[in-house]
């Protein structure tokens, strides 16, 4: 879904976070009107608050701009939902576009770098 004024281009973080650990993600969000548009962003994931909250920016005609945010992976599955939103002549903000991607829950798997026998004794 394309929004009327905006375009939620694309979300990027990564596809799977260890629980604890810090999820970085990008929205990148397009002006697809042929006027200069200040456009706002919020994104939530299903575990969190809002982790981008209501950052805003004028955007020229076909350009594209990024908002960063991050949030701890909690225990399971989280879902980042985008939206972004448009401020009209009014001084009103209108809902525009959204989207989503999942993240997944990896598992911490051992690190062993060097295994060494230090003593040996035949039985």
């Amino acid at each position: 879904m394309t929004g009327t004024y905006s375009d939620i281009v694309e979300i990027v973080a990564p596809s799977s976070a260890v629980a604890g650990s810090i999820v970085n993600v990008e929205v990148k969000i397009k002006n697809i009107w042929t006027g200069n548009l200040h456009v706002y962003c919020v994104a939530v994931a299903d575990t969190v608050a809002s982790f981008i909250n209501w950052q805003n920016a004028w955007v020229g005609p076909g350009e594209t701009i990024s908002f960063y945010g991050a949030f701890i992976m909690g225990g399971g599955d989280a879902k980042i939902s985008a939206y972004s939103y448009f401020e009209a002549t009014d001084g009103y903000l209108y809902s525009d576009d959204s989207k989503s991607k999942d993240v997944k829950l990896a598992e911490l798997a051992p690190l062993v770098t060097e295994f060494t026998i230090v003593d040996y004794s035949k039985a």
